[in-house]
Protein backbone atom coordinates (compact mmCIF):
# COMPACT_ATOMS: atom_id res chain seq x y z
CA UNK A 1 0.00 0.00 0.00
CA UNK A 2 1.11 3.64 -0.53
CA UNK A 3 0.88 5.89 2.24
CA UNK A 4 1.22 9.57 2.33
CA UNK A 5 1.88 11.33 5.61
CA UNK A 6 1.89 15.39 5.45
CA UNK A 7 2.89 17.94 7.36
CA UNK A 8 2.45 21.81 7.04
CA UNK A 9 5.37 24.10 6.46
CA UNK A 10 6.84 27.21 5.69
CA UNK A 11 5.41 29.60 2.90
CA UNK A 12 7.48 31.73 -0.03
CA UNK A 13 7.87 34.51 1.92
CA UNK A 14 9.16 32.76 5.32
CA UNK A 15 12.93 32.75 3.22
CA UNK A 16 15.05 31.18 6.53
CA UNK A 17 12.23 29.19 7.87
CA UNK A 18 11.68 27.84 3.88
CA UNK A 19 15.71 27.35 2.91
CA UNK A 20 15.53 24.78 6.56
CA UNK A 21 12.73 22.80 5.41
CA UNK A 22 14.88 22.64 2.07
CA UNK A 23 17.17 21.17 3.76
CA UNK A 24 15.52 18.81 5.69
CA UNK A 25 14.05 17.47 2.91
CA UNK A 26 17.03 16.75 1.14
CA UNK A 27 18.23 15.20 4.56
CA UNK A 28 14.92 12.96 4.78
CA UNK A 29 14.76 12.11 1.48
CA UNK A 30 17.16 13.63 -0.82
CA UNK A 31 18.54 10.22 -2.68
CA UNK A 32 19.56 7.01 -1.61
CA UNK A 33 22.16 8.30 1.08
CA UNK A 34 19.18 9.89 2.71
CA UNK A 35 17.96 9.60 6.27
CA UNK A 36 14.58 7.95 5.27
CA UNK A 37 16.00 5.75 2.79
CA UNK A 38 19.07 4.36 4.81
CA UNK A 39 16.58 3.25 7.89
CA UNK A 40 13.33 2.81 6.65
CA UNK A 41 14.54 1.18 3.08
CA UNK A 42 18.06 -0.24 3.46
CA UNK A 43 17.93 -1.11 6.96
CA UNK A 44 14.71 -1.43 8.25
CA UNK A 45 13.35 -2.99 5.00
CA UNK A 46 10.05 -1.76 5.82
CA UNK A 47 9.39 0.22 2.75
CA UNK A 48 10.10 -0.56 -0.96
CA UNK A 49 10.05 2.94 -2.07
CA UNK A 50 10.06 6.26 -0.07
CA UNK A 51 10.08 10.28 -1.29
CA UNK A 52 9.57 13.69 0.67
CA UNK A 53 8.05 16.63 -0.99
CA UNK A 54 8.21 20.25 -0.45
CA UNK A 55 6.13 22.73 -2.16
CA UNK A 56 6.37 26.24 -0.57
CA UNK A 57 3.17 27.55 -1.38
CA UNK A 58 2.47 31.51 -1.18
CA UNK A 59 0.27 31.45 1.98
CA UNK A 60 1.49 28.58 3.25
CA UNK A 61 3.20 25.20 2.40
CA UNK A 62 2.95 21.34 2.55
CA UNK A 63 6.25 18.39 3.06
CA UNK A 64 4.61 15.14 2.55
CA UNK A 65 6.45 11.80 2.58
CA UNK A 66 5.01 8.99 0.39
CA UNK A 67 5.80 5.51 1.24
CA UNK A 68 5.33 2.82 -0.44
CA UNK A 69 5.41 -0.54 1.87
CA UNK A 70 4.65 -4.19 1.66
CA UNK A 71 1.43 -5.43 3.12
CA UNK A 72 1.18 -5.81 6.98
CA UNK A 73 4.36 -3.45 7.16
CA UNK A 74 2.17 -0.26 7.36
CA UNK A 75 2.12 0.64 10.70
CA UNK A 76 5.72 -0.21 11.46
CA UNK A 77 6.82 2.01 8.58
CA UNK A 78 4.99 4.82 10.30
CA UNK A 79 6.26 4.25 13.13
CA UNK A 80 9.69 4.30 11.64
CA UNK A 81 8.76 7.60 10.07
CA UNK A 82 7.86 9.08 13.29
CA UNK A 83 10.75 7.65 15.26
CA UNK A 84 13.47 9.87 12.87
CA UNK A 85 11.29 13.05 12.62
CA UNK A 86 11.58 12.93 16.48
CA UNK A 87 14.98 12.47 16.42
CA UNK A 88 15.48 15.56 14.33
CA UNK A 89 13.36 16.93 16.91
CA UNK A 90 15.62 16.40 19.80
CA UNK A 91 18.41 16.53 18.49
CA UNK A 92 20.75 18.36 15.59
CA UNK A 93 22.45 17.37 12.81
CA UNK A 94 25.94 17.44 13.28
CA UNK A 95 28.56 19.34 11.61
CA UNK A 96 29.77 17.79 9.29
CA UNK A 97 25.59 16.10 7.65
CA UNK A 98 25.13 20.07 8.00
CA UNK A 99 28.30 20.74 5.49
CA UNK A 100 27.15 17.74 3.42
CA UNK A 101 23.76 19.40 3.28
CA UNK A 102 24.71 22.51 2.34
CA UNK A 103 26.86 21.15 -0.88
CA UNK A 104 23.72 18.86 -2.01
CA UNK A 105 21.34 21.71 -1.65
CA UNK A 106 23.89 24.60 -3.55
CA UNK A 107 24.83 21.77 -6.35
CA UNK A 108 21.36 21.29 -6.95
CA UNK A 109 20.76 24.33 -7.44
CA UNK A 110 23.34 25.52 -9.67
CA UNK A 111 22.77 22.43 -11.77
CA UNK A 112 19.25 23.77 -12.36
CA UNK A 113 20.74 26.88 -12.69
CA UNK A 114 22.66 25.20 -15.85
CA UNK A 115 19.37 24.74 -17.84
CA UNK A 116 18.05 28.11 -19.40
CA UNK A 117 14.23 27.43 -19.28
CA UNK A 118 14.16 25.63 -15.71
CA UNK A 119 16.14 28.95 -14.20
CA UNK A 120 13.69 31.01 -16.29
CA UNK A 121 10.85 29.32 -14.85
CA UNK A 122 12.05 29.41 -11.41
CA UNK A 123 12.92 33.43 -11.30
CA UNK A 124 9.85 33.91 -12.76
CA UNK A 125 8.07 32.06 -10.47
CA UNK A 126 9.46 33.63 -7.13
CA UNK A 127 9.09 36.93 -9.03
CA UNK A 128 5.19 36.16 -9.64
CA UNK A 129 4.53 34.63 -5.82
CA UNK A 130 6.90 38.14 -4.50
CA UNK A 131 10.06 35.95 -3.64
CA UNK A 132 12.50 36.92 -5.83
CA UNK A 133 14.78 37.65 -2.60
CA UNK A 134 15.08 33.99 -1.92
CA UNK A 135 16.16 33.27 -5.56
CA UNK A 136 18.36 35.94 -5.91
CA UNK A 137 20.12 35.41 -2.47
CA UNK A 138 19.96 31.59 -2.45
CA UNK A 139 23.50 30.37 -2.00
CA UNK A 140 24.32 33.58 1.03
CA UNK A 141 21.13 31.98 2.55
CA UNK A 142 22.82 28.31 2.08
CA UNK A 143 25.80 29.22 3.61
CA UNK A 144 24.22 30.66 6.29
CA UNK A 145 22.14 27.86 7.68
CA UNK A 146 22.97 26.45 10.92
CA UNK A 147 21.94 22.66 12.50
CA UNK A 148 19.86 24.82 14.86
CA UNK A 149 18.10 26.75 12.23
CA UNK A 150 16.95 22.93 11.14
CA UNK A 151 16.24 21.90 14.57
CA UNK A 152 13.80 24.74 15.21
CA UNK A 153 11.74 23.81 11.76
CA UNK A 154 11.58 20.57 12.27
CA UNK A 155 10.28 20.99 15.87
CA UNK A 156 7.90 23.92 14.42
CA UNK A 157 6.54 22.00 11.81
CA UNK A 158 7.31 18.27 11.99
CA UNK A 159 4.93 18.25 14.78
CA UNK A 160 3.13 14.49 14.58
Amino acid sequence: PMLLMGFPAPSRAQARDRMAMTFLQVLLGGGPSSVLQETLKTQQRLVSDISVNYEPNQASGCIEVAMDTPPGQEFKAIQSLLQQIQQLRAQPVSQQKMQELKGRVINSFNAALERAEVATLSMGEEAAYQSLGYYLNFPRLVDSMTPQDLQRVAIQYLNP
